[in-house]
């Protein structure tokens, strides 16, 4: 957002930003992922990166790493909180230059770094690598599909 941006969209997401992050915080699965559905879809605009709100934005990812780091990686549906915890953590990377604040960029960094780690340590993410991997090193399709 730059100056000119209208200070009712400011203050509708001063509104936001706590539901967003209580919502977060929240041990209901479906919850956990509407939002960050919803969060990664905000996050992909260039103009939400304005000065105010990126404390909240780092704030936000914080939450949603914790949460699934303490609670939803031990949960049933698993595989669906790390997916959506992974593609949200993703869609603020290509912004981050936007986070010129020293402590503001050591905390992103630490998160995206955090979340990495764990997604990559985890046996319940379905990553195309690993697809690729076990596939082709367990057998091979010949011209008519079948496995050998």
């Amino acid at each position: 957002m730059s100056v000119s941006q209208p200070l009712a969209a400011v203050a509708q997401n001063e509104k936001v930003f706590p539901i967003l992050k209580q919502r977060l915080a929240s041990r209901d699965i479906d919850q956990y992922l509407v939002t960050t559905d919803k969060l990664k879809n905000w996050l992909k605009s260039e103009r939400v990166y304005y000065p105010a709100a990126r404390l909240t934005i780092v704030e936000l990812l914080e939450t949603a790493y914790a949460n699934f780091a303490d609670v939803l990686r031990h949960r049933e549906a698993a595989s669906h909180t790390a997916r959506s915890l992974r593609e949200l953590v993703n869609v603020v990377i290509p912004h981050a230059h936007h986070f010129i604040e020293g402590p503001l960029q050591a905390r992103l960094s630490h998160v995206v770094h955090e979340t990495e780690n764990i997604l990559k340590d985890s046996s319940f993410i379905d990553s195309p690598e690993r697809t690729v991997q076990t596939s082709s090193s367990n057998s091979v399709r010949d011209s008519t599909g079948n496995y050998t």
